[in-house]
């Protein structure tokens, strides 16, 4: 699932109301540059498999893969198989907090919560019912019907309570939890991911999580393979794709607004993670 608005490649607008906004999508390309998102958004796997990225983290994506992203991330998709479809709402804020869908409502579901688990898939059984209901607001989009942006946000908070009856419990003992290696380096991920424009420093991060930086260094390194300073670059990577693809920045623009004084050291960083210079990666 690819929700943003800024894509190489059209998806099929199957219902639009006010704030809200109803897609099919398929035939991508087998690679896909990142993509920032610009609204709320989830999306429901109907066939075919890949790979998603979320900042970060990285998800395996099948039939009734469930997807919840937020305005701000970056996402990307590789080894998309030839049959992936998937359909996906996007919503703004103003959806979101209407009188007919309270925001006490949605923040209790797991997937709406910081540092919840925004990937899960779903049983057949409620998968087929999820998209029942995104194909009930087809319909009354299409029929213009009065009320019908009621009866909008009453499939769509039925289809978030579906899937949140499937949504992964906690642990309940300590052997079936993840390491707290895994945890910590997780957390990391999704501080480096909110702030890693203004804190470039292992430092900075062990500071936010409360342990020594050799501690966290220790356990982002065994639980990833890679130590923090790969993530924060990693990071900076990602961002400078985006707007090299998709903004008329400059690269020295682009150098500045990530944190380098200097471009010309940008640009051998740059190649030196990504393949190519800056220049050669925005026309590729």
């Amino acid at each position: 699932m690819i929700p943003a608005r800024n894509l190489m490649l059209q998806p099929g607008e199957l219902a639009a109301s006010p704030g809200f906004r109803l897609f099919s999508e398929k035939n991508l390309a087998p690679d896909l540059p990142p993509l920032r998102v610009m609204n709320y958004a989830f999306g429901l796997t109907l066939r075919g498999t890949a790979t998603e990225t979320i900042g970060l983290q990285t998800y395996a994506i099948r039939p009734y893969t469930v997807v919840f992203t937020f305005p701000g991330q970056i996402v990307s998709y590789a080894g998309t198989s030839p049959d992936l479809s998937f359909l996906y709402c996007a919503f703004d804020d103003a959806f979101m907090t209407s009188p007919h869908l309270d925001r006490r409502l949605t923040d209790r579901f797991g997937f709406f919560q910081a540092g919840g688990q925004p990937v899960f898939h779903l049983s057949a059984g409620t998968g087929r019912a999820v998209h029942g209901l995104l194909e009930k607001i087809r319909h009354e989009c299409a029929g213009g019907q009065p009320d019908h942006e009621l009866l909008v946000r009453t499939y769509l908070l039925e289809a978030f309570i579906l899937m949140h009856r499937e949504y992964p419990p906690p642990a309940p003992d300590a052997k079936e939890a993840a390491s707290r290696g895994e945890v910590i380096s997780r957390q990391f991920k999704e501080l480096v991911g909110a702030h890693f424009l203004r804190k470039k420093k292992v430092q900075d991060y062990a500071d936010l999580l409360c342990i020594t930086p050799r501690h966290l260094t220790e356990m982002v390194t065994k639980s990833t393979g890679r130590a923090p300073s790969h993530w924060i670059l990693a990071m900076e990577i990602l961002e400078a794709k985006y707007l090299l693809r998709f903004s008329a920045r400059t690269v020295a623009d682009i150098a500045e607004y990530l944190g380098y004084p200097d471009p010309a050291y940008f640009s051998k960083v740059f190649k030196k993670a990504a393949g190519c210079a800056p220049g050669q990666y925005r026309h590729a």
